[in-house]
């Protein structure tokens, strides 16, 4: 049965060689990543993602969705509706209004779609570290 747990800190090896094998060539630093989310089965970890909050404007940005690439099917596809699901709630409790996602992956994107977003294609992310 899969069910949803907060990130913790002996998660992130194991996060950083889903990125790796998903072709991340640099992994988010750990003290940069925001309110994380893990999907579970039993004690197989299947997916997760982030969630930022701005206080400036009622805004959640859900990012860095990523997935055990050893799992496949519908059980990966049931744990990333979970997971959106999960991220969608954590967001309106945090009072944001509206949600944004930034994504190439197109399985994920197809997901997101699903779960109610709306893509605005032609952007690209571009990411600078300071």
């Amino acid at each position: 049965m899969l069910y949803s747990r907060g990130i913790v800190e002996k998660d992130y090896e194991q996060l950083c060689e889903w990125w790796r094998e998903w072709g991340w060539e640099h992994p988010m630093p750990q003290h940069l990543l925001g309110q994380g989310v893990m999907i579970c089965d039993d004690e197989v970890n299947i997916c997760a993602g982030f969630l930022y909050t701005l206080k400036e404007a009622p805004i959640a940005w859900f990012t860095f969705p990523i997935s055990n690439p050893n799992v496949r099917g519908d059980i990966r596809k049931y744990a990333i509706q979970l997971l959106i699901q999960n991220m969608t709630e954590k967001a309106k409790e945090s009072g944001a209004q509206l949600m944004y996602s930034a994504l190439r992956n197109i399985s994920m994107i197809e997901a997101q779609k699903e779960a109610g977003f709306v893509a605005n294609g032609g952007y690209t992310e571009l990411i600078k570290n300071l």
